[in-house]
């Protein structure tokens, strides 16, 4: 890979709208596509392409994979740019269904509202209460809950745990579609990348 490091031409000038511009001499290595995947001053391989190229170009400001070589030019590539940002932002989207989920559920027994943990811990307990419940002879087991920003303790009998088993599907579904049929579509159609970078799951 190229290091990027410059070559300056002090003599080597040209006018691009204002006197004495400086261009600095570049290889590039380039992909299938004339995408730039790096950039030095010395020629180390020779399917490099050398060009010229002014010294307040964007290209020395910007991360160099943007960049796509065309008819002689450094430009921009603003649909592998677009591309990019929607690959970002499809995993935080993917990130954020995923700790929506882990984060648990609310749930309510008897008139009173509970939340519910379901974090990689909480999912096994339920797993292992679920069990016990079906298997063994117990009316009920004791659950840790969360009311009114302090931590109770209730009892979870077979019944209850057959409703909450029902919740839980519907809290993990409801937030998969949410993330599948809503935010990917979305972002799919964006066609920009402000319009990418407003998409957001809270």
């Amino acid at each position: 890979m190229l290091q990027g490091i410059l070559l300056k031409l002090p003599y080597d000038m040209y006018w691009n709208g204002r006197e004495g511009v400086e261009k600095l001499k570049v290889f590039l290595e380039l992909d299938s596509q004339n995408r730039v995947t790096g950039w030095g001053s010395s020629l180390v391989s020779e399917k490099c392409v050398e060009i010229d190229i002014p010294d307040h170009h964007e290209f020395f400001s910007l991360p160099f994979s943007w960049f796509v070589y065309i008819n002689n030019a450094l430009v921009k590539d603003d649909t592998h740019l677009l591309d990019l940002a929607k690959e970002r932002k499809n995993r935080e989207l993917n990130e954020a269904c995923n700790q929506t989920i882990l984060n648990g559920f609310d749930y309510t027994i008897h008139e009173s509202t509970y939340h519910f943990s379901f974090d990689m811990e909480a999912q096994l307990n339920f797993q292992d209460a679920e069990s016990a419940l079906k298997n063994e002879d117990l009316e009920s087991v004791n659950w840790t809950v969360m009311k009114d920003g302090k931590y109770e303790r209730i009892a979870i009998t077979k019944e209850i745990m057959d409703e909450l088993k029902r919740m839980i599907f519907q809290h993990k579904n409801s937030n998969i579609s949410r993330y599948r049929d809503f935010f990917l579509p979305k972002v799919s159609s964006a066609s920009n990348i402000q319009e990418v970078e407003s998409i957001s799951w809270y």
